[in-house]
C-alpha cells in the first residue's frame, strides 16, 4: 500500500495568503509518502516529487489532512443513486459557504437511504486538480481518505429532523451532544508546521504553535491550542474512552495543555507520527472517491484492493491456515508417493524372486516380466507346443470363421500375423469374419478381399 499526504489546499491555513491564481491549488510539486507491505506497520517514508515515487504494484491511497475537510451529519435521501449527489447538495446547501457546484461531498461506508450519517465535504476543484496532478505524473489513486473521521456511531438527538433536513452540525452549536462517554473521542495534537507539511511559506517566522484535532460525535475539528475555544471542543468531562495522541514534536506540549483542560480525566498521551496516522487512516473503511471522482475502472481497483486486503491483518489467520494446509498436503503427498515407490519395490523384487525361482538359468535380471515371456515361449517352443503368434494357431482361427466356397488366392504370414486373400471375398463377408473371431481374443483387420489376424494385444497389429 502506497500513501500519500495531499499537501493542504493554501487558502485554508490560517498563515496563507488566498491565492489568486487557482491552478497553484492543483499542482503537486512534493508529496509526503508512506508505504505499508501490510497496513498496520510503517515502511519506507519521505517526501518526493510525485513522478519519483516508488511504484510497486500497491493500491494509492491517498490522504486528506482535518483542514480540507467539513463534517455534517444527516439523514440520507432515498434517491437514485445517478441523483443522490445532487439530492445531498440540495439537502446541506444553506449551510455550506460556498456554491453547492463547487463542493465535493461523500457519504460515509455502510451509509443506507433514510438512516443517519456523516457527510465529508471538501472542494471540489481542489480535490480534482489534486487528483489530476497525481495521474499527470503517472500515480493513479485508487482511494482518498480522511486522516481523522468521526466515530461510526452518532450523538442521539431527542428530534431527529424530518427526511430531507440536514441537521445543523454540531460544531456551531457549542457543547451541544457532549454527553460523557456517549462515544468515543479522539483527541490529537501536533504543530503547525507538520499540519502545514512544509508546504506553508513561513518567511522566516517559526510556525510551531500548537494545533488541536478533535474527532468525536459532533465532527472533526483543527483548532490552535491557544485561546480557550479549542478546550470547549473536548466533552465535558472527558470519556474513559478518550484516546489522546500527539506528534513527537508535540508530546511535551500535549501533557502541559491537556493538564490544564478542563473536568479532565487521567489520560495517557499515545505517541503518533504522521506516518503512523496516515496508516491507521487507510485502514478505515473511508473512500471519498465517489460520485463524479469516482474511480472509473472499477474492477482493476478492487482487484488491487482485494490483493491488498488479502496480505493485510484481516486475512493473516486465513493466510496461516492456507499455508499450513498447503505443508500437510504436501507432507501427505509425499509420504503417499513413498508408500507407492516401497510396494512397487516389493513387486519388483517377487517378480525377480520368481524369474529366478522358475528359470534358475537366467542370472541377470533387467526386466523380470519381459524376460519371463521369452523363457516361457522358448520352453514352450522346446516342447514342440504351438503358440498363439504360431501359424498352426493362427490357421485354426481363420478356418473356423472362413466362409465356405471362398478360396484363398493368397496367404502370408509373419510374425504372429496371417494375411488372408481373396478375390471373392466381399466387405460384409470379411466384417463377418472379424466379428466372429474378436469375442475370442483375436485382433482382425477385415477390408474387400483381405484378411489379418493376429492376437490381441500383440505389439504388432
Amino acid at each position: 500500500m502506497l500513501l500519500l499526504l495531499l499537501p493542504a489546499r493554501p487558502r485554508q491555513h490560517p498563515r496563507l495568503q488566498p491565492s489568486a491564481d487557482d491552478a497553484a491549488a492543483s499542482s503537486v510539486a512534493e508529496v509526503f509518502f508512506v508505504q505499508s507491505a501490510d497496513g498496520v506497520n510503517v515502511g519506507e517514508s519521505g517526501r518526493t516529487a510525485p513522478a519519483l515515487l516508488p511504484r510497486r504494484g500497491e493500491v494509492v491511497v491517498a490522504v486528506l489532512p482535518e483542514e480540507a475537510l467539513s463534517w455534517l451529519s444527516i439523514r440520507v435521501p432515498k434517491a437514485p443513486a445517478a441523483r443522490l449527489n445532487t439530492a445531498l447538495l440540495g439537502m446541506v446547501e444553506d449551510q455550506l459557504l460556498d456554491e453547492g457546484e463547487h463542493c465535493h461531498v461523500a457519504l460515509a461506508p455502510g451509509a443506507r437511504p433514510g438512516a443517519t450519517a456523516w457527510l465529508a465535504i471538501t472542494d471540489r476543484a481542489w480535490l480534482s486538480g489534486q487528483l489530476a496532478a497525481l495521474k499527470a505524473a503517472g500515480v493513479e489513486v485508487d482511494r482518498v481518505v480522511p486522516v481523522m473521521a468521526p466515530p461510526e456511531s452518532l450523538r442521539t438527538e431527542p428530534e431527529l429532523p424530518p427526511a430531507g433536513v440536514a441537521r445543523q452540525s454540531a460544531f456551531n452549536e457549542p457543547g451541544a451532544g457532549r454527553a460523557a462517554g456517549a462515544v468515543p473521542v479522539h483527541v490529537h495534537l501536533q504543530t503547525g508546521a507538520e499540519l502545514a507539511d512544509a508546504e506553508l511559506p513561513t518567511g522566516g517566522q517559526s510556525d510551531e504553535e500548537l494545533l488541536v484535532s478533535v474527532a468525536s460525535a459532533d465532527g472533526v475539528a483543527c483548532w490552535p491550542a491557544s485561546g480557550t475555544l479549542a478546550r470547549r471542543l473536548l466533552p465535558d468531562p472527558l470519556p474513559d474512552s478518550c484516546r489522546c495522541t500527539a506528534s513527537p514534536a508535540a508530546a511535551a506540549a500535549a501533557d502541559y495543555w491537556l493538564a490544564g483542560a478542563r473536568a479532565r480525566v487521567e489520560a495517557r498521551v499515545t505517541m503518533l507520527s504522521r506516518a503512523e496516522r496516515m496508516v491507521e487512516a487507510a485502514a478505515s473503511a473511508w473512500n471519498l472517491r465517489q460520485f463524479s471522482l469516482a474511480v472509473p475502472h472499477r474492477g482493476g481497483t478492487a482487484l488491487r484492493a482485494a490483493w491488498s486486503a488479502w496480505w493485510g491483518p484481516t486475512w493473516r489467520p486465513v493466510r496461516y491456515g492456507l499455508a499450513g494446509l498447503i505443508v500437510v498436503q504436501l507432507i501427505g503427498l509425499n509420504a503417499w508417493a513413498w508408500q507407492q515407490r516401497s510396494a512397487m519395490a516389493d513387486r519388483r523384487a517377487a517378480m525377480v524372486q520368481l524369474l529366478r525361482a522358475s528359470h534358475p538359468q537366467v542370472r541377470a535380471v533387467l526386466d523380470a516380466p519381459l524376460q519371463m515371456q521369452r523363457e516361457t515361449e522358448t520352453l514352450r517352443a522346446v516342447a514342440g507346443r504351438a503358440g498363439d503368434s504360431d501359424l498352426e494357431v493362427l490357421l485354426q482361427a481363420a478356418a473356423s470363421a472362413w466362409p465356405a466356397n471362398t478360396p484363398t488366392t493368397s496367404l502370408s504370414f509373419e510374425a504372429g500375423r496371417l494375411t488372408l486373400a481373396s478375390t471373392e471375398l466381399r466387405t460384409p463377408a470379411a466384417e463377418a469374419i472379424a466379428a466372429r473371431l474378436r469375442p475370442a481374443g483375436w485382433q482382425v483387420l477385415a477390408s474387400d478381399g483381405t484378411v489379418v489376424i493376429s492376437k490381441a494385444g500383440s505389439t504388432r497389429p
